[in-house]
């Protein structure tokens, strides 16, 4: 555990009334709301969509990007050079940048990243994360896991040693097996 950043409110009236925004519980709620939409509108997409409903989903994932920009100026605004020391800041903070930089790509200089922006979208999904942060529960088991996650790579590579040995062991054995009734090529050892 690390001591937590405190958020003092800024000299000016603009960065005081952006702290008020940023510092309010409500405007976290309503962040959280929109993550959780837009995980939602991730969910909906599907190959073979109809260009009409793919507009429209790109209409309302430009939405959510212009939200989330609006989200990290505010915080910007609000917190200064003391928004960057916080791990989850940083990263909306990448996502934010990340998307814009593709729809410049995509929408002004008329590149197809098609497949890139699907990536990008797709790490949004990440921010429900967020959600661990405000739920103790959750945050705690979230937390477990990424201190046991050592501990289940080892048991992992174990277990996929134990696989392979069998596996080994089974060629050995049953290699020189000659294919023949009731046996062939899909019902064999």
């Amino acid at each position: 555990m690390r001591p937590l950043v405190a958020m003092l409110p800024p000299e000016g009236k603009f960065r005081q009334f952006c702290f008020s925004i940023a510092d309010h519980d409500n405007f976290e709620v309503v962040v959280m709301a929109v993550i959780l939409l837009n995980t939602m509108l991730l969910a909906v997409k599907y190959p073979g969509m109809s260009e009409r409903t793919n507009d429209i989903t790109e209409k309302i994932n430009y939405f959510f990007t212009f939200f989330f920009c609006i989200e990290a100026i505010i915080k910007l605004f609000a917190f200064g050079k003391r928004y960057f020391r916080e791990l989850w800041n940083i990263f909306d903070f990448s996502i934010v940048i990340s998307s814009i930089v593709f729809i410049v790509l995509e929408e002004v200089l008329a590149m197809n990243l098609s497949g890139t922006t699907q990536v990008i979208r797709s790490i949004r999904i990440g921010r429900i994360f967020r959600l661990f942060k405000k739920m103790k529960q959750l945050h705690i088991i979230f937390l477990t896991f990424i201190n046991t996650f050592s501990s289940l790579i080892n048991v992992g590579g174990l277990m996929f040693l134990i696989i392979y040995i069998y596996a080994v062991i089974g060629i050995k054995f049953f290699a020189d097996v000659k294919v023949q009734s009731p046996m062939h090529e899909r019902l064999n050892f």
